[in-house]
C-alpha cells in the first residue's frame, strides 16, 4: 500500500512538474507575445504619425491652391474686363475711322 502511495504522490508530483514548465512555457509566450504586440502598437503608432504629417501637408497644399485659385480667378475677371475694355476701344476706333472715310 505504501508503494502505492508512493507510486502516486510521483505520479502526481511529475504532473505537478508537468504542469510548472506548462506553465513557465506559457507565461514566456505571453511575454513574447506582450513584446510583439508592444513593437506593433510602436510601428502603429509611428505609422499614424507619419500619416497625420501627410494629412497636415496635404490642407496645407489644399489652402494654399484654394488661395491660389481664388487669386487666378479675380486676375481672370480683371482680364476679361481688361479684353472688354479694349474690344469697346476697337469697336469705337472702327466706328471713328468709318466715319472719317464715309
Amino acid at each position: 500500500m505504501k508503494k502505492k502511495q508512493d507510486g502516486e504522490i510521483k505520479e502526481k508530483e511529475n504532473r505537478i512538474h508537468e504542469l510548472e514548465q506548462l506553465l513557465d512555457e506559457c507565461k514566456k509566450a505571453l511575454v513574447k507575445q506582450k513584446e510583439v504586440q508592444s513593437e506593433i502598437e510602436e510601428q502603429f503608432r509611428v505609422k499614424l504619425l507619419e500619416i497625420e504629417g501627410v494629412l497636415r501637408s496635404k490642407d496645407q497644399e489644399i489652402h494654399q491652391l484654394k488661395v491660389l485659385l481664388v487669386e487666378n480667378g479675380e486676375e481672370m475677371k480683371f482680364l476679361v474686363q481688361e479684353v472688354e475694355k479694349e474690344r469697346r476701344q476697337a469697336k469705337e476706333n472702327i466706328a471713328k475711322l468709318q466715319q472719317i472715310f464715309k
